[in-house]
């Protein structure tokens, strides 16, 4: 097999991008899947409950991912928070479908490597 230079660096890439993907924090955000939410143990009952609503709906096939907010004057941001303050988790859409495109051209680059290992041209 070919000495491919290209093929380490490109699995070096993805495993750092791949650190990227995630994003864990606190605080008020509400990412698309409630699930991915924890509220936070001293959350009042009522936002608790509202978390929990939310996943059965989202288990359902019924959740509708709103964020509720709003300006009232240009200084003042009202945050409607109905879960309450929690941990979280984000999967960032943009940084996984750069993930998949590494992943197929890593797939392409071994396809390529076993067929001229094989005397192939692919």
């Amino acid at each position: 097999m070919s000495e491919n230079t290209t093929l380490p660096a490109l699995i070096a890439a993805r495993a750092m991008l791949a650190d990227y993907a995630t994003q864990t924090g606190y605080g008020f955000f509400r990412p698309a899947n409630p699930h991915d939410f924890t509220p936070d143990s001293e959350n009042t009952e009522e936002e608790i409950a509202a978390h929990k609503a939310a996943c059965e709906a989202y288990d359902r096939g019924e959740y509708v991912d709103d964020h509720p907010s709003g300006w009232i004057t240009p200084n003042i941001h009202i945050t409607r928070a109905p879960w309450g303050p929690g941990a979280y988790t984000y999967q960032d859409p943009e940084v996984e479908a750069v993930l998949r495109q590494l992943d197929a051209a890593i797939a392409e680059i071994e396809r390529l490597d076993r067929a001229a290992a094989k005397g192939g041209a692919g």
